[in-house]
């Protein structure tokens, strides 16, 4: 067995259609873990994925928009998205906002899927 140990600022930044920090911490044939950190006034594009996602806050505050539903949201804040429902992720505030997103590659029927922007 052995024990893979990553840290964030040695993960490089990987290229998005939302044009912000985002980098993949875990990949695996059924999930995928990414860390977005969003400076002040930055927010991602509205999109929505064919799968449920989690959105883990570790740092600041911020607003997340599923559907037509927007809450504030703040570190140790655990956000469940479904899918097939649009969602963003805001930073309205003065200091970063760090998200953890853990993302699930696979459907129950073992087909890939991938995220849509709308």
């Amino acid at each position: 067995m052995t024990i893979y140990v990553t840290t964030l600022d040695k993960t490089p930044i990987s290229e998005n259609p939302h044009n912000v920090d985002v980098r993949k911490v875990h990949g695996s044939p059924s999930t995928d873990v990414v860390v977005i950190t969003l400076q002040p006034g930055e927010t991602l594009k509205k999109h929505m994925t064919p799968v449920d996602v989690l959105f883990y806050v570790l740092e600041g505050k911020g607003i997340v928009v599923i559907g037509d539903e927007e809450t504030g949201v703040e570190e140790n804040f655990l956000v469940e998205s479904p899918k097939c429902v649009p969602h963003v992720l805001i930073n309205d505030s003065d200091d970063v906002f760090r998200v953890m997103v853990i993302k699930k590659l696979t459907t129950g029927e073992g087909k890939d899927t991938k995220t849509r922007l709308l």
